[in-house]
């Protein structure tokens, strides 16, 4: 197995579970798993991807408002901004880097993606307030590495995965003391 996007890698959750050894490789598919899982359940958390394909995509907005487009996933790069006027789904409208503005505009110095599009001042477009009226190319979610708030959240997350097959049914048993009911948390 290999990971998919995930915001840690295995040598950073094997460092914090205590496997030093790099010829110990018996719980590496389970401790990917777990930092696959974590990953998506962090995505899911948040309503957010804190990752990057390597090649465009294309995604389709329904504006509220004429002079700005809230984009929820991020934008890293905009290829192609292309709009429906008329509600037929065809895009005849492919609009200049100069027509509109990312925001917010010094999002890219800050590391971060841009959350939104609003129309240049001086620009003859709107956008269309059609269910799918915009069409974007582009890169979405967020810039090229996970912060290291969602790397160690991705971490902790794995390790507890993980870790569940130690306590099955939430017990956990220390022979000085008997068993132990410990909760363990779903989400």
């Amino acid at each position: 197995m290999s990971l998919t996007n995930a915001y840690a890698s295995l040598a950073e959750l094997r460092g914090e579970i205590g496997i030093t050894g790099q010829t110990d490789t018996t719980d590496d598919a389970r401790l990917e798993l777990a930092l696959d899982a974590a990953s998506r359940w962090i995505d899911e958390k948040c309503g957010w991807r804190f990752f990057t394909t390597a090649s465009d995509e294309s995604r389709y907005y329904t504006a509220e408002h004429a002079d700005r487009l809230e984009v929820p996933e991020g934008i890293i790069t905009l290829t192609t901004l292309a709009c429906d006027q008329d509600g037929d789904r065809t895009y005849e409208e492919t609009w200049a880097a100069t027509d509109y503005d990312l925001v917010p505009h010094n999002a890219s110095l800050d590391s971060e993606p841009y959350s939104g599009i609003e129309t240049a001042p001086l620009s003859r477009y709107g956008f269309p307030k059609w269910r799918k009226g915009v069409k974007l190319t582009g890169k979405f979610g967020f810039i090229a590495t996970a912060p290291r708030a969602i790397k160690r959240a991705c971490v902790l997350k794995a390790q507890q995965l993980f870790m569940r097959k130690d306590m099955p049914f939430g017990v956990m048993s220390a022979s000085a003391v008997g068993d132990v009911v410990m909760s363990v948390p779903q989400d």
